[in-house]
């Protein structure tokens, strides 16, 4: 007699990871802060598991060497926390003006021999990914004063190292899908500076 089992799908532990082409490439005075640069997408829509991740490593595109020190405060903010409570219950910092943020803010790190550096962004605590959702990271950074006029600069993962994460439950490390992208140009301005003359007509 033939028996016919039930066929049973197991999936595994899976992340997909893109940056979204939000916010769009701009110009930016210098000695703005809070500016955001990217969003990530951490996406766990197809896993079999929770996801763990722990470290981002950000690739930061300059117009030039050794400039990318001018970039500082780098933060990743998770905008689904919508309490200070579930924020810092998860480990995570609380900031009134922007949210939860997940890494202590950071500088550039600078390349002196090239236009891109890495950013490597340990977080404070693991950022845990339920199975079927995604997240959205956006990352913050200020911009200096003596940033220089007409440099840019620009934030993106790129390749499967650029993301360290976990199963949540069996603790295996997963090689995550990262779509490359060097992220949005944004382009640095100086100051602008208030000029105030004379009509002629009113002396």
């Amino acid at each position: 007699e033939e028996i016919t089992g039930v066929t049973v799908t197991v999936k595994v532990a899976d992340l997909n990871v893109s940056t979204l082409p939000s916010p769009a490439a701009q110009t930016v005075v210098a000695g703005t802060n809070d500016f955001v640069f990217a969003n990530f997408v951490l996406d766990a829509t197809q896993s079999g598991e929770d996801i763990k991740v722990t470290q981002l490593k950000l690739t930061h595109t300059t117009s030039a060497a050794n400039i990318h020190r001018y970039i500082t405060g780098i933060t990743l903010y998770d905008d689904s926390y919508t309490t200070q409570a579930d924020c810092e219950s998860d480990g995570f910092e609380w900031n009134d003006a922007n949210g939860c943020y997940l890494n202590n803010p950071q500088a550039g790190e600078d390349s002196t021999t090239t236009s891109r550096a890495t950013s490597t962004i340990t977080l404070i605590a693991p950022l845990i990914i339920p199975k079927s959702t995604a997240k959205t990271l956006t990352l913050r950074a200020n911009i200096l004063n003596s940033a220089g006029e007409n440099s840019t600069h620009q934030f993106g993962l790129q390749g499967a190292a650029s993301v360290t994460a976990y199963g949540n439950s069996t603790g295996n490390s997963v090689d995550p899908d990262v779509t490359n992208s060097a992220g949005q140009t944004m382009t640095i301005a100086s100051a602008g500076t208030l000029r105030m003359a004379n009509s002629g007509s009113n002396p």
